[in-house]
């Protein structure tokens, strides 16, 4: 009984290892799936803000490259005056054929006035008045036409772009050249990184995983209790199991067997255990004393380690002993022809 006591609780430790084992391996299966979760995290913000950040330089360049190019489109817009010759003023057809006429009538004058003095001074006048009239339509100057007035050119600030336009927007911001900032020195935008996958996908994977390590760790403890409850199963029956469960050989020593109890048939299984224990089947018989209490494992001189070899694979914990007279008569009547090398005396404490 305390041989079966000890390999009980040598098979609840075992019980207990096993699921420690379980529960260990599935803290660390969790603990790697959220480290895992973490870290797939960390890398997509770190993505996300290194696309914003290129976008704010490109914007700032685009920004600075549309405000430099604002002067030069005013100076083209502005339309060019033609340099006003001196002496030469611009006149209406009108005023033209007026100059024409006086001038007609100056030349008039002097043919007539260098023919007939008499009639020179009195020519002078009108002759005056023409040179007069035609020196002030040649000098009055025309008011210069004023410029067109520049129209107002208006700087759209740039909209923000919508998440879901993030890689549209990227592509168009490459292609701006890069200005000089306010110290003078340039950066180019870096390329926007490759959209990012949808949460939903970028979680299955660890989910995936952490499904197929549980699933695997259940089979094994399926597995592991399955063998456990079947051993311990096994070991509810010690007077046919026992000497299976302990693994030991038999040493092929020839085993007498006495039955020390009221039970009838309680030597032949023992003897039959022992048999299939690798021992062979000697003399089984009615011990003298039929109110054995256990049971009690004698051997021959020379068979001290068959005994021991008997005394285990029965569970007997009562240290063996060599056989006395009485035993020896019993087990072997005509001493000259005794095969018997160890003589086993079953006690009450099989019957259990």
């Amino acid at each position: 009984m305390g041989f079966v006591t000890a390999v009980s609780i040598s098979g609840l430790l075992g019980n207990v290892s096993t699921v420690a084992g379980i529960v260990a391996a599935v803290a660390v299966a969790v603990l790697a799936t959220l480290v895992l979760n973490q870290g797939r995290e960390l890398q997509s913000l770190r993505e996300d803000l290194e696309f914003e950040e290129d976008r704010a330089y490109a914007a700032e360049g685009a920004l600075a490259a549309h405000a430099a190019a604002v002067p030069q489109q005013a100076a083209a817009a502005q339309p060019s005056v033609p340099p006003v010759q001196s002496g030469a003023v611009k006149v209406s057809p009108a005023a033209t054929v007026a100059v024409s006429v006086a001038q007609a009538a100056v030349d008039a004058t002097e043919e007539i006035s260098s023919g007939a003095p008499a009639l020179g001074s009195a020519t002078a006048a009108p002759s005056v008045a023409a040179r007069a009239v035609t020196a002030r339509v040649t000098t009055v100057p025309e008011p210069a036409t004023p410029p067109a007035p520049t129209p107002p050119i208006v700087i759209a600030a740039p909209a923000a772009a919508t998440p879901a336009a993030r890689t549209d927007a990227a592509s168009k911001v490459v292609g701006v050249p890069t200005t000089a900032a306010a110290g003078g020195a340039t950066r180019a935008p870096r390329r926007p990184s490759s959209p990012e996958p949808s949460k939903s996908r970028r979680n299955l994977l660890p989910i995936v995983l952490a499904t197929v390590l549980i699933v695997g760790i259940a089979l094994l403890a399926v597995n592991q209790f399955g063998g456990n409850s079947s051993s311990t199963s096994g070991s509810t029956n010690p007077t046919s199991t026992v000497g299976a469960s302990t693994g030991t050989s038999g040493t092929g020593a020839i085993v007498a067997v006495l039955n020390g109890t009221p039970v009838s048939g309680l030597a032949g299984q023992v003897a039959s255990e022992l048999s299939q224990g690798g021992f062979k089947r000697g003399p089984v018989t009615t011990a003298r004393d039929q109110q054995t209490k256990s049971t009690i494992v004698a051997y021959m001189p020379g068979h001290a380690v068959d005994a021991e070899a008997v005394a285990k694979l029965l569970g007997v914990t009562t240290p063996v002993a060599p056989a006395d007279d009485a035993t020896q008569a019993i087990a072997c009547p005509d001493a000259a022809t005794c095969t018997a090398e160890v003589i086993v005396t079953v006690g009450a404490d099989r019957t259990r």
